[in-house]
């Protein structure tokens, strides 16, 4: 049976960006490589329930290096760790077949992601612009810098961030949510997707797909826990994101964004917490300026959800989450590339914001690469990097404004009409509102000696772990119980306000007579 040509082409143009990757893979790329197949043989060794740092100070000697990933990436970790074990007894961490099985995860996920471009791609455009697309991504030398040579995990995050938005415009929202949770236990910063997943489950769908979307989520969660609750370790998968939240607490860590570029390159290694301008921090300044784009950006959905508007907006969304907040890191912007992938081609400002924040990205990248720099300087060309840094921070704070003024100023064209009533929901939420406070109450009521457990053993975990013991541990325990008593207070206050709300919003309307 002959093979249609276009599949031909398809199957060797992959087959050469999976040589590439291949030939690139062997050699050690960042430092966090390294860490990577530490943590790695820690888990095959160990046990994945085992990965987290343990109180125990008789056990702390077995984790010289502290995982600080969720769970997601460390199976892929483990799967590398299981195979080289069978050529390597003995672990040797600074072996080239271990580097390179550190990153064939990641490579593959690259090649399905490009597959997955294409196909979603075709359906809205024909062969030859889907398969250019393709290419685009598949050949990009960021996503093949970050995957291939540093070896970073962003590949993993960023197809289930992509897998959720196209499962919402396939009006599969319950595989949306799975999606999503799997993304949120991988990286952390996915948890920024989740309003814009949970806004399009209820504008396309309504509540009841958003309180069975919520329920996949949970379930995906405990199943991707799994090992951790068997061995009553759920409490350190806790601690790992408030580990991650308070890691590395600087303006930028390597991001060429907005804040590189106001501090001329002086944003590392210099606090958040200091002020910009005199006035605030730059933390607060970044998360001010999030908000309000992200705001905006919801806004838009609301009105248009279209195919169009979803990846626009989503992949607008990672870039100003890049842009805006502090503690980035270089390849954080990795995540935009698949979502504008889905739409660049549908307007030449946005290929050029493609094509532009594919060379950016790059050479972020590369200027923040230990081996790069050494070889600019062998050559009398090191004096070349902090500008390049600026410069580069510049292109990606003007591509930032331009994209604004992109999305202040154009129309995109709707799939479908959809206008949400508001007042026909503030009675059905309301009351699920105070359904799900009481619920809530009487599972804190019931189940307190459980969760009291759970958070001693959180709080002890922070304690020997990363804390500045200034007190005694029964001080910050008894501070939780404190905390505990006073949660369900307030929530039986909230539940007493909603109810009288909406009584008087039910009485006002019946007396009124108020169509909704």
């Amino acid at each position: 049976m002959r093979i249609n040509r276009k599949i031909w082409l398809i199957v060797i143009s992959l087959f050469l960006a999976l040589i590439i990757r291949f030939s690139i893979a062997p050699f050690s790329g960042c430092y966090d490589l390294t860490q990577f197949k530490n943590w790695s043989k820690q888990i095959t060794i160990q046990g994945i329930h085992n990965a987290y740092p343990s109180i125990s100070k008789d056990e702390q000697y077995k984790y010289p290096y502290p995982v600080l990933y969720p769970p997601v990436s460390l199976y892929f970790f483990k799967i590398s760790g299981l195979i080289y074990k069978f050529f390597s007894p003995t672990f040797v961490i600074e072996n080239h077949l271990f580097t390179f099985l550190m990153k064939l995860p990641l490579i593959l996920l690259d090649i399905i992601t490009s597959i997955i471009i294409f196909l979603f791609v075709r359906g809205k455009v024909g062969f030859k612009t889907a398969y250019w697309v393709m290419i685009s991504y598949a050949f990009n030398p960021a996503i093949i810098f970050a995957s291939s040579y540093w070896g970073q995990p962003d590949a993993i995050h960023s197809l289930c961030i992509l897998l959720s938005l196209i499962s919402i415009t396939k009006n599969k929202s319950k595989l949306s949510w799975m999606f999503i949770t799997i993304g949120i236990f991988t990286k952390p910063q996915v948890w920024i997707f989740v309003p814009v997943i949970l806004l399009l489950t209820f504008i396309r769908f309504g509540i009841k797909r958003v309180i069975e979307g919520i329920f996949i989520g949970v379930i995906t969660a405990l199943v991707i826990n799994f090992p951790f609750i068997w061995t009553n370790k759920l409490h350190k998968v806790v601690y790992i994101f408030i580990q991650i939240a308070h890691c590395m607490p600087f303006i930028s860590c390597g991001a060429h964004n907005l804040w590189w570029l106001l501090t001329f390159g002086r944003a590392y290694p210099v606090s958040e917490n200091e002020l910009f301008l005199g006035l605030i921090s730059y933390k607060i300044a970044g998360s001010l300026l999030m908000i309000i784009f992200f705001s905006y950006t919801l806004l838009r959905l609301c009105k248009n959800y279209s195919y169009t508007s979803i990846f626009l907006f989503s992949s607008f969304v990672a870039y100003i989450f890049f842009m805006f907040l502090t503690r980035i890191h270089s390849n954080h912007m990795y995540m935009v590339l698949p979502l504008l992938s889905m739409v660049w081609f549908l307007d030449k400002r946005l290929k050029w914001i493609y094509f532009t924040l594919s060379v950016t990205i790059f050479a972020n990248m590369s200027l923040h690469d230990g081996v790069i720099v050494n070889w600019l300087n062998t050559i009398s060309l090191g004096f070349i990097v902090n500008p390049s840094k600026i410069i580069n921070s510049l292109i990606n704070t003007c591509v930032l404004g331009y994209w604004i003024y992109i999305l202040f100023t154009t129309k995109w064209k709707k799939d479908e009409e959809h206008i949400i009533n508001i007042k026909a929901y503030i009675l059905p939420l309301g009351s699920l509102g105070v359904i799900l406070c009481s619920g809530v109450i009487a599972v804190l009521t019931i189940w307190k000696d459980f969760f009291i457990s759970f958070g001693h053993n959180l709080v002890e975990e922070a304690y020997y772990t990363g804390w500045k013991k200034t007190l005694p541990c029964e001080h910050y325990l008894r501070i939780f119980d404190s905390m505990y008593n006073q949660l369900i207070y307030g929530l039986i206050g909230l539940s007493l306000f909603l109810t009288i709300g909406l009584l008087g919003y039910y009485l006002y309307i019946k007396k009124r007579k108020v169509s909704i």
